[in-house]
């Protein structure tokens, strides 16, 4: 589903329209139009509230719409591949951060503020949690990198577990096992 508005301001009316897609099933906040309007004049906000199946399919979205900024609520993968993808066409990437303030005590929040704050109601092992965010501007991402290194290894890829039949792994003594998860989690 597809919404698109207009937020120009008055000042800039011989200037271009500056494309914004919207990623997001969430409405934009009057604090994030403001941030926008701010820092773009005026632009055409184009809010698609569809999930999307995978970063191809957003890449495709971002080019019928003929973006020139893209802000968006996906995936870590997702973004991942935005990011590198959307530098090297001079489509600037943006999130929201957007700081958790605390889990809602009651409901209406007496702290929140409209134009900046968000309340999102989630179940936790039955239980209704309203976590409570406040908007604190934009972060443009240029680059999205994971760090990783293995850490354990499943029993079909280690070879001392692999090599070991099933009865010699089960009589491992639970010292051993200690020893060994000891020694894994030194290097954290």
């Amino acid at each position: 589903m597809k919404e698109v508005m207009w937020i120009g301001h008055p000042k800039l009316a011989n200037a271009p329209w500056i494309r914004v897609l919207w990623i997001s099933r969430h409405k934009p906040l009057k604090a994030q139009l403001d941030a926008l309007k701010e820092c773009l004049g005026k632009f055409i906000l184009i809010q698609y509230k569809s999930p999307l199946p995978t970063a191809q399919h957003a890449l495709s979205l971002i080019e019928k719409e003929q973006a020139d900024v893209v802000v968006a609520v996906l995936p870590l993968s997702f973004m991942m591949h935005l990011a590198g993808e959307l530098a090297r066409r001079e489509i600037v990437l943006l999130r929201a951060d957007m700081e958790v303030i605390h889990n809602c005590e009651e409901v209406p929040c007496p702290d929140f503020i409209g134009a900046t704050d968000t309340i999102m109601e989630s179940i936790s092992e039955g239980e209704k949690i309203y976590r409570h965010f406040r908007f604190r501007g934009f972060k443009r991402l240029k680059e999205v990198r994971l760090i990783e290194e293995e850490w354990c290894s499943s029993p079909s890829s280690s070879s001392s577990f692999s090599e070991a039949s099933s009865e010699e792994a089960s009589s491992l003594e639970s010292e051993e096992l200690i020893k060994r998860a000891r020694s894994i989690l030194e290097g954290y």
